[in-house]
């Protein structure tokens, strides 16, 4: 895994309390996909492409594509900003 999805994959685990290994499963319970659905948007604001993300989380590109649709459960926008301020946290240090 690369270095910055690495970083996503912490900061998610840490607001989410999400295993990595969960994000990556096959699990359509609510709780994973919300993480999974961070782990994806926040991986591809970095710059990350589709196809990357797609193999890590062993998915298809088509999948990652659906997954970063907007998403309008209020726990998504509390976690993305968690998310947002640890990644800027690791960015500076």
């Amino acid at each position: 895994m690369i270095y910055e999805l690495k970083q996503i994959a912490d900061a998610v685990f840490k607001v989410t309390e999400i295993e990595f290994s969960e994000i990556a499963s096959a699990s359509k319970k609510e709780d994973v996909v919300i993480a999974r659905k961070l782990f994806v948007h926040f991986s591809i604001k970095k710059g990350v492409p589709t196809s990357m993300i797609a193999k890590e989380i062993r998915k298809t590109v088509a999948s990652v594509r659906i997954l970063n649709t907007q998403d309008c459960r209020k726990i998504f926008d509390i976690f993305a900003q968690r998310i947002k301020e640890k990644l800027a946290t690791n960015d500076s240090s």
